[in-house]
């Protein structure tokens, strides 16, 4: 007999429970689906719950957000960027890259990768991560007694320095490691489509004047004037020693 009762409330059990998974998946449809269930009560208008003392239907929710519209949309990065600088002919030859360090104070053409220098630019400054003195910035050298007049020029030549402002005027050399100069460190620029590395001087009145960098095949100088430094440097190099160049980031 307890047998057969057992059986008969499991019966009713899972007999209620169908229903109630059927009701439930029925009710879950209709408001996914942006549909009104019809209310228990018959009462059918927010009128009519009202007028019976009871509380209006709840807003049907048309839209159930997916996890990546709840998802926290993530912000994009600004590390500067940075890499090695390949060095190139103006024709577009491949040449080398700028060396890790410094020799006799400069920075030297490299044929190998595993000598080239890590750089930063971040705004107009060019960061050496290798340099370990106060002076971690590529900057332009200019002899004390110059005029950077594009008729008269006098170049720069590519050593580290401490950081200056942009635009600013050619500003002294605190470090006592390189030859009596002034220093521009903040005059750097990089076109973020193609990588290349360009550098502006500014003149003692405070304007800037474009300039060309040049090799003579060992160091890097930077010019207002290349038809006239090449002429010079031709004269007392081997023929395609000197070369205007061009620098990329990589």
């Amino acid at each position: 007999m307890l047998a057969k009762q057992s059986i008969i409330a499991w019966s009713f059990f899972v007999l209620y429970a169908l229903t109630f998974a059927v009701s439930a998946k029925r009710t879950i449809f209709l408001c996914s689906s942006g549909i009104q269930a019809p209310p228990a009560d018959g009462l059918k208008t927010n009128a009519e719950r009202l007028a019976a003392g009871l509380t209006p239907f709840p807003p049907v929710r048309r839209w159930l957000p997916t996890r990546v519209d709840s998802a926290k949309r993530g912000t994009t990065s600004s590390v500067p960027p940075s890499g090695q600088i390949q060095v190139k002919s103006s024709g577009g030859g491949d040449m080398g890259y700028l060396s890790n360090g410094l020799t006799y104070g400069f920075y030297t053409l490299t044929t190998s990768l595993i000598n080239a220098g890590l750089f930063t630019i971040s705004g107009n400054l060019l960061h050496r991560s290798t340099a370990t003195t106060g002076s971690p910035y590529v900057a332009g050298l200019i002899p004390v007694s110059r005029d950077l007049l594009v008729a008269n020029s006098v170049n720069a030549i590519l050593s580290d320095a401490g950081a200056t402002s942009p635009g600013a005027k050619p500003q002294p050399n605190n470090d006592p490691s390189t030859f009596n100069s002034d220093i521009e460190s903040a005059i750097w620029s990089r076109d973020l489509a193609s990588g290349s590395i360009t550098a502006q001087l500014v003149k003692d009145d405070g304007t800037t004047v474009s300039v060309t960098i040049v090799t003579d095949g060992v160091f890097f100088f930077l010019t207002p004037d290349p038809n006239t430094l090449l002429n010079t440097l031709l004269n007392t190099l081997p023929a395609g020693q000197a070369q205007a160049v061009t620098f990329t980031m990589l």
